[in-house]
């Protein structure tokens, strides 16, 4: 087994493509293969069923290390830690630190000060607010509103009366004009004061390196139901832009660039989240390589001889922060967060993200506990410690699917980002409408394919928890889209928005209608064939339990008149008949002439005799191919839910 030479794989003949598809094909047995098996994805691109080494071919960066341009395999040569950051409201300065050192000692080595109403922090708040704090410890972050030159000027000189070498000090200023306008539809003030705001932000920091003063927030995109490529280009045109104004306002790129930091959602989509960090780094090092960013490296550059003929490449790093999605999480059933937000931090952590958060599983319908807070936590610190995805530099490499999807949504975010730049840039695409018209229109796809489940939301359009009602009582408009715009705005915004909105304030809406009167019940009435009846009952068990209706299964009637009796008795509100398509053009008019008006009567399926059921005035029917949302609307509307 010591030899070099010996050939494990000798008795294995070569597989070529051809004889793989031709092999699927027989198995699919007449079946399309585009239809059966091709992944169609809101990216814009298709995902086949499966990659070999060929599709590897012709992609230049897959010979880059770790940590070198154009940094798709990371940024990091050693490792691939990452910062765990955890968030604190800062409405008085000492309470703020002390949970900062308490949250500190569990765990974390990120905080983020969130300081709202535009509040100034002179270095006397810094001395109450970081005190006994290692700066050299953690990453210290701020998001504020305002006031960030003068924040930056504060903080340093805090770092430095602290003795700490402004070198060594991991630190951000989540300022964000740009995103100010996204989601209000208006800069905060001209674009002239606007960018020489931002530049005199990025003169202030730069006596401290590793200080981040421009955050560009394409979260936002991914939270008003963008598809990944959408959120990367759009991220990456603003990314741009800030380039482009402060460039024009005399500032070198390679200065500037460092001070960028994007902060991304990332969803669900596990595999196409992961190659979207390593694409976005592919892409934002070329882009700030076309600026031509003077090198300003010194002897503790690790960029090792990269630098060439004085441009700077090391200046293309992105800088990412991952935050998990709101988009897809869920206010019944919550607890099923837990399981999204801990695919999304492994999505991140593979992906090579700088830092984390997790929000908390319950963070955007109530007050977060010591709980949620604490899973959130430990759900980073469990993928360094127990899985170690910190000591592995970029995992994905060299699978040919990953390497396949970061290709794939490398070219369809350059194509989007080329086009907004056709526009003159992201100010005046969004001005113009095209980026909301982009995000509104893959918006509308997602909320209709999570309308006919094409697109599931476990607990919500899918499997539902059966005897869960709300514990918290929600004002009338926390289920409709979060709009922000401002008085004045020059353009429309992006609403952020969750995909399980309207599935939610259907639920709600009966769990209110239940408080006051009495919930609705479901009565799956089955007789006939045992198979189809199961399946069935299963299946429309499901379907109402999504409106939060009660549900009555049972195991068969002998006669469909001792069905509808037990029906009347059990006083249910909807009676489903649950039977084989043979056997309902007898049983459907029995059943509906013994309920009359006494209850809604629907049709389990959608059988070959539907129309001549149609005739004789039974009018509902539940099937896969129904519109879930609308369906259970309708119900609603016709059991007086309002």
């Amino acid at each position: 087994m010591a030899e070099k030479d010996i050939n494990l794989f000798k008795d294995f003949p070569p597989v070529s493509t051809e004889e793989w598809v031709e092999k699927i094909n027989t198995d699919l047995k007449g079946k399309d293969y585009e239809r059966a098996l091709v992944w169609r994805t809101n990216e814009g691109f298709n995902v086949q069923p499966f990659y070999r080494q060929e599709n590897l071919e012709n992609k230049g960066y897959l010979n880059a290390l770790p940590g070198s341009y154009p940094y798709v395999r990371g940024n990091r040569k050693q490792n691939n830690d990452w910062f765990i950051r955890q968030d604190i409201q800062v409405t008085d300065l000492a309470a703020a630190n002390a949970k900062a050192l308490t949250i500190l000692n569990k765990g974390v080595n990120s905080l983020g000060f969130v300081i709202a109403g535009g509040q100034t922090i002179s270095d006397s708040d810094l001395d109450v607010l970081l005190k006994d704090i290692c700066l050299e410890a953690a990453e210290i972050n701020f998001v504020v509103s305002g006031n960030v030159a003068q924040l930056a000027e504060a903080f340093i000189a805090h770092s430095k009366k602290r003795g700490y070498d402004p070198k060594t000090v991991n630190a951000s200023i989540n300022y964000d004009p740009l995103s100010e306008l996204v989601l209000k539809g208006k800069m905060p003030a001209s674009d002239t004061d606007t960018f020489t705001t931002v530049k005199k932000a990025v003169d202030a920091a730069a006596e401290m390196p590793n200080l981040q003063v421009i955050a560009i927030d394409g979260k936002n995109f991914n939270n008003a139901g963008s598809s990944c490529v959408q959120e990367l280009a759009f991220s990456l045109a603003m990314g741009a832009e800030y380039l482009s104004q402060l460039t024009e306002l005399g500032m070198n790129a390679g200065v500037a660039a460092p001070k960028i930091r994007f902060n991304l959602g990332i969803g669900g989509n596990y595999f196409m989240e992961l190659a979207k960090l390593r694409a976005g780094r592919l892409l934002w090092s070329q882009i700030v390589s076309a600026y031509q960013p003077e090198c300003n490296c010194d002897e503790n550059c690790d960029c090792e001889g990269e630098c060439k003929d004085g441009i700077c490449r090391c200046a293309g790093k992105m800088k990412v922060h991952s935050e998990t999605s709101v988009w897809n999480k869920t206010v019944y059933d919550a607890y099923v967060n837990m399981l999204r937000t801990q695919t999304e931090a492994m999505s991140a952590a593979l992906g090579g993200t700088d830092s984390m958060t997790v929000l908390p599983f319950n963070s955007f319908f109530e007050e977060t506990s010591e709980f949620s807070e604490r899973i959130a936590r430990n759900q980073q610190i469990l993928l360094k410690e127990e899985s170690h995805l910190d000591k592995i530099v970029d995992p994905g490499a060299g699978s040919y699917y990953i390497e396949s999807l970061t290709d794939s949504i490398a070219e369809e975010a350059w194509k989007l980002f080329l086009e907004v730049q056709d526009k003159g840039g992201f100010l005046a695409a969004f001005r113009a409408g095209f980026v909301q018209e982009r995000v509104n229109e893959m918006a509308d796809k997602r909320r209709k394919a999570v309308a006919i489940r094409k697109e599931s939301l476990l607990g919500v359009n899918q499997f539902p928890n059966f005897s869960e009602q709300a514990k918290i009582e929600f004002n009338a408009h926390f289920f409709e889209p979060v709009c922000q715009k401002a008085d004045g705005a020059e353009a429309e915004p992006i609403c952020l928005f969750r995909g399980a909105d309207e599935f939610e304030k259907l639920r709600y809406a009966t769990d209110v209608f239940a408080k006051a009167k009495k919930r609705p019940k479901a009565f799956m009435l089955t007789i006939g064939n045992l198979a189809m009846r199961k399946a069935r009952a299963q299946f429309s068990s499901n379907f109402f339990a999504i409106a939060g209706y009660e549900v009555v299964d049972n195991n068969g009637f002998a006669s469909v008149e001792a069905g509808v009796n037990a029906a009347k008795e059990a006083n249910a509100d909807i009676i489903v008949l649950c039977s084989s398509d043979d056997e309902y053009i007898e049983f459907g008019p029995q059943a509906y002439e013994l309920i009359k008006d006494d209850a809604i009567f629907v049709i389990a399926g959608a059988p070959a005799c539907a129309d001549d059921l149609k005739v004789k005035g039974i009018e509902n029917f539940v099937h896969v191919k129904t519109n879930l949302l609308e369906a259970l609307k309708d119900y609603n509307k016709k059991l007086g839910i309002n």
